[in-house]
């Protein structure tokens, strides 16, 4: 056997034996035991901190779902997210107080100020918890610093949750993951739809750069996604990009990061073909609400064009996530407007198909069925 992979499992059951023993401890000293909720206490529950450590971009958009509900019932709604999920949240009507945390691993009472620590909160929850013990672990270790009443997550492996939300839906939708979060809590009637506010000063900035397309359908393509195996080939973007330019009145903007679209800026693309210059989130958000149709690769903005129910062709890869979860079915697009494409590779990896391999002519034979 290689010894590299018996230095590697040894030192993976040496960390996972020890955060059995911080689980074990952190229970035994701030929850020795779970607290019985009747329907009629969870009625009272109307301050929710939701921790959104591990979340991304399209995480928050998905989650905008519940906490619009929460707000819709008078929850008052406070989110604890990394630095970069900020600007996501920030002035945004649906929240009352944003958190911010450095290290989702290293949580102590001293990440957080007194008067931050005073408040007190009915319900904690943390929407992508799985039944890992690292998740479980910073489920108490917020327990121990916030105090909230009652700690809520799903499928009790390690039996630290008041209110155990029981969910074998790992390969459905994650909206199902929400969904069985607010029957728990007893909200019944309900609809999830995602919420993304974008604020006015970058939505007048991207209709000024949008005015001079005025007339022109809108086709915003995202080629890029957030790993290297999932974006577009130069190849294929100027492929996708050729085919909407024989279209009559179309106009095709390029979106992603700014250091994705410049490597872009010397390539020859066709010339109703423009590259967003507008370098913020909420500037592509406005472009994806203003288009007629959106075409990508990442999964935050398949969840952008849901939020404003546009029309959307969307490339996914097979991967496998962690605990055997198909990406294809729990980040998919889940909405009617969308035509979701699969890589024909079938690698089934936590990598999955490299997106580059693909054959355009499915997504070619798409867009003459949407313009």
């Amino acid at each position: 056997m290689n010894v590299k992979r018996i230095f590697k499992d040894f030192n993976w059951k040496r960390i996972e034996t020890a955060r059995a023993i911080k689980l074990f401890i952190l229970r035994k000293r701030y929850k020795s035991r779970k607290a019985l909720v009747s329907k009629d206490e969870l009625k009272k529950c109307r301050k929710i901190l939701i921790f959104m450590g591990n979340s991304g971009f399209g995480d928050a958009i998905l989650v905008t779902g519940v906490i619009k509900t929460l707000k819709d019932k008078g929850f008052e709604v406070t989110v604890l997210v990394e630095k970069r999920l900020v600007i996501f949240f920030k002035g945004s009507k649906l929240i009352d107080r944003i958190l911010v945390i450095e290290n989702k691993k290293k949580l102590s009472t001293s990440s957080f100020d007194e008067e931050t620590r005073k408040v007190s909160y009915d319900l904690l929850v943390d929407f992508c918890q799985g039944p890992y013990l690292v998740d479980n672990l910073i489920s108490l270790n917020l327990y121990k610093i916030f105090k909230p009443k009652y700690l809520a997550g799903f499928n009790d492996v390690f039996n630290i949750f008041d209110i155990p939300i029981k969910y074998d839906g790992e390969n459905t939708h994650f909206s199902n993951r929400l969904a069985a979060f607010l029957t728990a809590i007893g909200i019944s009637d309900y609809k999830i739809k995602y919420t993304v506010e974008i604020p006015s000063k970058y939505r007048k900035e991207t209709e000024a750069f949008l005015e001079q397309f005025k007339g022109e359908k809108i086709i915003c393509l995202n080629p890029f996604a957030s790993a290297k195996n999932r974006d577009f080939s130069l190849e294929q973007i100027i492929g996708i990009a050729k085919h909407l330019s024989e279209k009559e009145n179309v106009r095709t903007i390029l979106i992603g990061e700014p250091y994705q679209l410049r490597w872009l800026i010397n390539k020859k693309l066709p010339g109703n073909t423009v590259i967003n210059k507008l370098s913020n989130f909420f500037c592509a958000a406005c472009i994806v609400q203003s288009a007629d149709l959106v075409i990508s690769t990442d999964t935050a903005i398949v969840h952008l064009a849901n939020a404003y129910n546009k029309k959307l062709i969307c490339l996914y890869n097979n991967r496998i996530l962690a605990g055997g979860v198909h990406n294809n079915l729990v980040w998919g697009p889940n909405y009617d407007n969308a035509i979701q494409l699969f890589t024909r590779g079938e690698s089934e990896t936590l990598a999955g198909d490299c997106v580059g391999d693909f054959d355009i002519s499915d997504i070619i034979h798409n867009i003459d069925k949407c313009l």
